[in-house]
């Protein structure tokens, strides 16, 4: 199957590790990305006119209804969830009828509001390297979507969440990031993200860190 990210912003390891993992079970992956040049997701400069004139919000939709593919995985900041639903909504309006899945910090955090505003089939809550295949297999048909964990979705007009899956043990199971996604957008000489591991032990209050904290009790 063919699963295409979306993504606003920066480079993002959440999206180069599922896309490594759906890789390796034999899924093509594809990225439709904006860099949101000047914009407030630049965090260098915000000039409104020219964030117009570099916007690739129109290649981003193009670059989906020419590919069509079978899913399409938002990765949603607080701050980029208003432009992942415009692009949702375009392509949708346009004729695009495939699966939709939400994940990132903003859905971990509202899993309901993500949830009803997007129409996601499911919303991803916490890390999602060790489920997505069975996330995957149910909207197939192979399982039901109440024994996969760490999601929510609808069911009628209702809200199910399902238990959280513990946090991944041991990052070595987990293939490494599909950094070549972004190789033609970021300059790896110059920039170049990792992480050596997960989570953070303090609580900020400011931070989604102290969130995520609660959400894995600390694990």
């Amino acid at each position: 199957m063919r699963f295409g990210f979306v993504h606003l912003g920066r480079e993002n390891l959440g999206v180069e590790y599922l896309s490594s993992v759906l890789k390796e079970h034999g899924h093509h992956t594809s990225l439709y990305y904006d860099p949101g040049l000047f914009g407030p997701n630049d965090n260098v400069f915000y000039v409104k006119p020219l964030e117009r004139r570099f916007s690739r919000f129109h290649k981003v939709v193009r670059g989906i209804l020419d590919d069509r593919p079978d899913y399409l995985m938002l990765s949603a900041y607080t701050n980029t969830f208003p432009w992942l639903l415009t692009v949702l909504k375009t392509v949708r309006d346009a004729g695009w009828n495939g699966k939709v899945l939400v994940g990132g910090i903003h859905a971990t955090l509202t899993p309901e509001v993500t949830l009803r505003a997007s129409g996601a089939d499911a919303v991803v809550v916490g890390e999602a390297e060790a489920m997505i295949m069975d996330l995957v297999d149910a909207l197939e048909g192979g399982r039901r979507l109440a024994d996969v964990g760490n999601i929510a979705y609808l069911d009628g007009d209702r809200v199910v969440r399902t238990p959280m899956l513990p946090a991944i043990p041991d990052l070595d199971v987990v293939p490494l990031p599909d950094k070549p996604m972004f190789e033609a957008e970021i300059n790896y000489e110059d920039d170049y993200m990792i992480m050596t591991g997960r989570g953070c032990p303090l609580s900020c209050t400011f931070c989604c860190e102290a969130s995520m904290n609660r959400i894995y009790k600390n694990r």
